[in-house]
């Protein structure tokens, strides 16, 4: 409403111009740049004089041209103000940079509902370098979001005007994470429909919904009491494996790093390669292409291309790897 205020204004004042122009023009008979010169200097009210003496039209005309071009001036600056002062022009540039982030955002992911495990998961990519948008449509989870970084689309999940703001089509993996299992299974099902060859990952908190969330098109179901009590378990009957994965997979981690490498050069045995001596990683286990998964590789075991590699060594070691895989 402001903006559109705003714009009236604007046209009031640059019709005031033109019309007090073109008004010095016909009725005295000036040139064009004596006409805009009177003009700017009647409505400045700057009073310099007469440029050439004028007729009785032409001071009755500046007359009104001076209540008219002081209102109209009046206006449009308590307009402009209000526009400043009031937040308009810095959400009118958010808005402008918020589009060109999405207009250049490709193979992201997009994380829908911004609670604990949202925010979790999204800190979690951006750890990974990895390019992130937020759909929520809770307030302060948005405000959230923005503080923590991230481009927000402020916008309910379950519509797909929502999901195509995200740029959805063009994501590489969504993660639905809000606190509505109802939700959440709908949300699977417009996600998938707009993009049948993403990555889906869905919260569930029952089996019944992980069905659900499943048959919707999530290609993994996430519990997290479920993930939560495993987590506790392995920690009091294994701590030591517990607290080496828990390095691997913690943010603060600049030591470990479970990775993987989808391999497409030439075929290699893991002897050939020779990770651990000349790349300082393990490679623990490979998805083949065909979608089974050799667990604890031998050395005659091959990665070819189309493989997964998944790897645990230092993040920079990983990286160096990965690109002698590409």
């Amino acid at each position: 409403m402001i903006l559109y205020r705003l714009r009236f204004a604007l046209v009031l004042l640059v019709l005031t111009v033109v019309g007090g122009t073109v008004g010095f023009r016909w009725i005295e008979g000036w040139t064009w740049l004596e006409s805009a010169w009177m003009m700017g200097i009647t409505l400045t009210t700057i009073g310099f004089g007469e440029i050439h003496p004028m007729s009785d039209e032409g001071r009755i005309f500046t007359l009104v041209l001076i209540v008219g071009g002081i209102s109209v001036g009046s206006y449009t600056a308590t307009e402009i103000t209000r526009y400043v002062v009031e937040g308009d022009l810095q959400r009118d540039i958010e808005a402008r940079r918020w589009r060109r982030a999405m207009d250049t955002m490709h193979d992201h992911h997009v994380v829908i509902g911004y609670g604990r495990l949202g925010r979790e998961v999204a800190l979690e990519l951006r750890h990974a370098e990895a390019p992130v948008v937020v759909v929520e449509t809770e307030g302060t989870a948005a405000d959230c979001a923005e503080r923590d970084g991230f481009v927000v689309v402020r916008g309910d999940g379950t519509t797909d005007d929502s999901l195509r703001s995200a740029a959805i089509e063009r994501a590489r993996g969504a993660a639905i994470a809000t606190s509505s299992n109802a939700s959440n299974v709908f949300i699977t099902l417009s996600v998938r429909q707009l993009n049948p060859r993403m990555l889906i990952l869905t919260r569930v908190d029952d089996d019944e919904t992980a069905r659900k969330a499943l048959k919707a098109g999530a290609n993994h179901v996430l519990s997290p009491q479920g993930l939560g009590g495993a987590h506790m378990a392995h920690a009091l009957l294994r701590p030591n494996a517990r607290a080496f994965l828990d390095l691997a997979m913690s943010r603060a981690s600049r030591e470990l790093e479970i990775g993987e490498v989808t391999v497409s050069g030439t075929p290699h045995t893991l002897a050939e390669l020779a990770a651990p001596e000349k790349h300082k990683v393990i490679v623990v286990a490979i998805r083949k292409a065909d979608g089974r998964m050799i667990t604890v590789p031998g050395p005659r075991d091959e990665l070819v291309a189309g493989d997964i590699a998944i790897l645990v060594g230092r993040p920079d070691n990983v990286r160096a790897f990965a690109k002698t895989m590409a």
